[in-house]
């Protein structure tokens, strides 16, 4: 996404820097509960791989490791590339924030 207006790309830079904070300030079991919207648990009453896996990364940005691993097996290599690319686009968004930010004071 590519915004001119830096304030729109402040506005992005800082929603996107403090989703992981709103995840940690909901309560671990946040997700734990509720309607399922897998179409694979859904129509053929199967577990598909991605099963579990939001209710995993919520337990594991809470630091329960364990009730992660029970939730779904692949938050041991999800949880670390969903902080790669969180990483990655919170300086693409800095960068495109100085960017603009350099732009309009010209």
């Amino acid at each position: 996404m590519k915004f001119k207006d830096p304030r729109w790309s402040m506005i992005l830079l800082c929603g996107w820097g403090l989703l992981p904070l709103g995840l940690w300030m909901l309560p671990a079991s946040f997700f734990d509960q509720g309607q399922v919207v897998c179409l694979s648990r859904l129509l053929f009453d199967r577990e598909c791989w991605g099963c579990g896996l939001t209710r995993a990364v919520q337990h594991a940005v809470h630091g329960e490791w364990t009730i992660a691993y029970e939730f779904n097996r692949l938050v041991v290599l999800i949880g670390p590339l969903l902080i790669v690319l969180w990483l990655k686009y919170l300086r693409q968004f800095y960068r495109q924030h100085r960017r603009n930010s350099s732009l309009n004071r010209a």
